[in-house]
């Protein structure tokens, strides 16, 4: 969870765009599919949701506003 003032018009990872999808489909399969990447704004609390691999790699992340 990532907190913003102002809600980014993109996501990357590693210079990929980032699928931008709604909560619902975010929290899915949350605590048994861990290759799924997707982010999602919630502009009432302000916050960016951003669901990344677990990989054991490091990661570039990138919002574009």
């Amino acid at each position: 969870c990532i907190y913003t003032e102002q809600m980014p018009k993109t996501a990357l990872l590693d210079g990929q765009k980032i699928k931008k999808t709604n909560v619902g489909k975010l929290e899915e399969n949350w605590e048994t599919e861990f290759t799924i990447t997707a982010w999602c704004p919630d502009k009432k609390q302000g916050t960016c949701l951003l669901r990344l691999p677990d990989d054991g790699k490091e990661h570039i992340i990138e919002f574009i506003y």
